[in-house]
């Protein structure tokens, strides 16, 4: 069973009970999509601003998804969390003891909004931007830049302490519906795929 607690997010409690249904049900995967573009919900210690910003975005869950307004500078970002990692790993023991494997889900190289708010170097524009609360994508960044190498190094760093909390043999990483259209105007992509052609 999957649950996308990127862009609804469920506290540590809803989702012990969701793995207590997915035991009842006999299935023994948990597929936690952790982050996508409208929030970034797992603690890394070493980009505290994943969460302090990327897990937080201004409410406006009265409206339908795709004609939220973007946020503007100024509101105050109240919808959201992230689990801790204590909290995290207290969820793998509890899904184990039920049989459940637990598969996070970390996405890239798009839907990553999340990130790009807390990061403003991680995507090809490098310009600030406010995390997003809805489907209005105009003038936002959602990909990783993939010319640029301190990327690479962040996603390093991000997916060590991934590793090192879950057991899972597998960790997905999303590769869906990437618009490709930063990277054909970018300059460090575009030397990096001249560079591997």
């Amino acid at each position: 069973m999957h649950l996308d607690v990127s862009r609804h997010f469920f506290g540590p409690e809803f989702i012990k009970e969701y793995i207590d249904l997915i035991a009842s049900y006999k299935m023994n995967r948990f597929h936690w999509h952790l982050v996508d573009d409208q929030g970034w919900r797992i603690e890394i210690k070493k980009y505290p601003n994943l969460t302090k910003t990327g897990a937080w975005r201004v409410d406006q869950n009265n409206l339908v998804w795709g004609v939220r307004p973007q946020a503007k500078p100024g509101e105050p970002a109240t919808y959201g969390g992230y689990y801790t990692q204590d909290q995290v790993k207290d969820i793998i023991r509890y899904a184990a003891e039920r049989n459940v494997m637990v598969v996070p889900e970390i996405e890239m190289p798009g839907h990553v909004a999340s990130a790009i708010a807390s990061y403003s170097w991680l995507s090809c524009l490098q310009q600030p931007q406010l995390s997003l609360t809805g489907g209005n994508y105009n003038g936002i960044s959602s990909n990783y830049c993939a010319g640029n190498d301190s990327v690479f190094h962040f996603l390093e760093d991000v997916l060590t302490e991934v590793t090192n909390l879950f057991p899972s043999p597998y960790i997905h990483i999303g590769g869906d519906e990437v618009d490709k259209t930063p990277w054909k105007k970018c300059a460090r992509c575009q030397a990096r795929i001249k560079k591997k052609a």
